[in-house]
């Protein structure tokens, strides 16, 4: 009797476990359409032609571009938050991960593009930061968050197709460096290693001019900046979703901001 109870109560458990499991990982939005605009932000009549507009770029291009919004985060983390999004919705085609989510968090002031793997090179991190400080961020600022949506999205298709035009220049006191730390880290890199390489030819010199021979020893066996590279992983797993996916899902990158 007691190890039946015991059982049981093992088994009511496992159960709880499951279902916390099931309630974190769903997403804070279905995407049951191309524009899903739970914190109310859109109009009817123009959430209906972003609509019109992101099915006829799918029917052109493939690549499915949506927007979600929601009144709050409810305590999760933007990016995380977008990324379940987009793989629970299986945004982008399965051989390609060419898909796009522009995520805003009302309550939050938050605002991210989840990028596909297939579009990293068309939308890369930098230009969707730029997006969203020059193209929707202002929008929002000034009480239209419908017109930054918009733009927002104007601006995704035009970068996924190579006709994205930057301003001029960023709003006063946004952006800027951002775009060029990937320069500026590869440039600390390439400095690092004329150093090195520098300070070898040094002490090679300093040892012969004491009479000994070359210490490649001192710098040790193993291939110097060795390791294992950068690994990324194969893609995400996709959800279930109500929205027509095409079976993609992938996030490769992005950006977020704010207003």
């Amino acid at each position: 009797m007691r190890a039946s109870a015991f059982h049981a109560s093992i088994l009511a458990a496992l159960c709880a476990v499951l279902i916390a499991a099931v309630v974190v990982a769903a997403p804070l939005v279905a995407l049951t359409d191309y524009v899903v605009d739970q914190a109310g932000l859109i109009p009817a009549d123009r959430e209906a032609q972003l609509i019109e507009k992101l099915r006829a770029h799918e029917a052109a291009t493939s690549n499915q571009v949506a927007v979600a919004t929601v009144a709050s985060l409810d305590g999760e983390v933007l990016e995380q938050a977008a990324l379940e999004i987009l793989r629970t919705a299986k945004l982008g085609q399965a051989d390609r991960n060419n898909g796009v989510l522009l995520f805003i968090a009302l309550a939050e002031r938050k605002i991210r593009i989840e990028v596909g793997y297939g579009l990293e090179g068309a939308l890369t991190d930098g230009r969707a930061g730029e997006i969203i400080r020059q193209r929707i961020s202002p929008s929002f600022k000034a009480g239209d968050p419908a017109g930054g949506i918009e733009a927002g999205v104007e601006a995704i298709i035009a970068a996924i197709k190579g006709e994205y035009q930057p301003l001029a220049s960023s709003p006063a006191g946004e952006g800027g460096i951002h775009d060029y730390m990937p320069m500026i880290m590869f440039g600390g890199y390439i400095l690092i290693v004329l150093f090195i390489l520098w300070r070898r030819k040094q002490r090679r010199a300093e040892r012969r001019a004491m009479g000994y021979g070359d210490d490649d020893d001192y710098w040790g066996s193993g291939g110097g900046f060795g390791g294992g590279g950068y690994s990324s992983g194969g893609g995400f797993c996709s959800g279930g979703g109500g929205f027509s996916g095409g079976g993609g899902g992938g996030g490769g990158g992005g950006a977020s901001g704010g207003w």
